[in-house]
């Protein structure tokens, strides 16, 4: 890799960087209808945040799916006769997920100002809804929608810290999502301001799919060799299987399945570490 293309890497990773950080840190305002302590909201939380070492992903254990919330005669919430396998449940930084798989190029970024143009213009009194100023757009420029304006908080099986309002769509051979994420505490408001950014990995919708962040567990030999080796937790990839599988100290936890073009823990630490380099 050339020095010019390297550099070029690292100076789109810094304007992303900056332009996440700064939809995630948005102020969206207080609204009746939040529930919880005053601090609840994202915003308010992600004021103190150093995004930069937060953990990419966080791991919940239960004894199995049942044992969540569940009352039973065995002492961790399930009855022996419904008690399946021990089961992870994983929430993905929203940070590091858009970090990893958008980027806010100049082409991103003249298409963001190109639609607060429209919007100034065409709503002047200010009356639309963000969803009406982007079907409005969509519209008017004849945007070609693979993904239609979605909150991912419908989304079964959503893994991500954070829900956001999206819509993805391409411009000639280029793909693009137009977002607002969720700031607030009830998901009914507290959204950010618009921002547009390129999507270069994903072709089926930048939010689908996010399920297959849930892992089961696969035991066997594998486990034993890990104790024995004092292997590290960490994320790992087996030959074998040609599956990643995260590792916990305890136990292998595989991915169910890897969707093409989906999200890449190789791209994720190699972004961190860019980030890390330059994040001013």
């Amino acid at each position: 890799m050339s020095k010019e293309t390297l550099e070029r890497m690292y100076e789109i990773l810094r304007r992303t960087y900056r332009k996440v950080v700064s939809m995630l840190k948005e102020d969206t305002g207080i609204s009746i209808l939040d529930s919880g302590d005053y601090y609840g909201r994202h915003w308010q939380i992600n004021q103190k945040k150093d995004f930069l070492k937060e953990e990419p992903y966080k791991l919940h254990v239960t004894e199995c799916e049942y044992c969540r919330g569940l009352s039973g005669k065995n002492g961790h919430g399930c009855s022996e006769e419904v008690c399946m396998k021990p089961f992870v449940d994983i929430t993905v930084s929203l940070f590091w997920y858009l970090m990893s798989n958008v980027e806010y190029t100049e082409k991103a970024e003249e298409l963001e100002k190109k639609f607060y143009r429209f919007v100034r213009k065409q709503d002047p009194d200010d009356e639309w809804t963000w969803n009406e100023c982007f079907d409005a757009f969509k519209e008017a420029y004849g945007l070609k929608v693979k993904a239609p304006l979605e909150n991912t908080y419908s989304i079964d099986g959503y893994s991500l810290s954070q829900c956001a309002l999206w819509a993805e769509f391409d411009i000639d051979n280029d793909s693009f999502v137009w977002m607002q994420i969720h700031n607030g505490c009830d998901i009914r408001g507290g959204y950010t301001r618009p921002g547009i950014f390129e999507v270069p990995f994903y072709k089926d919708g930048l939010f689908y799919d996010t399920d297959y962040f849930e892992f089961e567990f696969d035991n066997g030999s594998f486990e034993e060799f890990c104790v024995l080796e004092g292997i590290p937790e960490g994320i790992y990839y087996d030959k074998v299987e040609g599956r990643l599988f995260i590792w916990d100290g305890d136990s292998r936890s595989y991915l169910r399945e890897i969707y093409g073009g989906g999200f890449s823990w190789e791209v994720l630490y190699l972004t961190k570490e860019a980030i890390g380099k330059d994040s001013e």
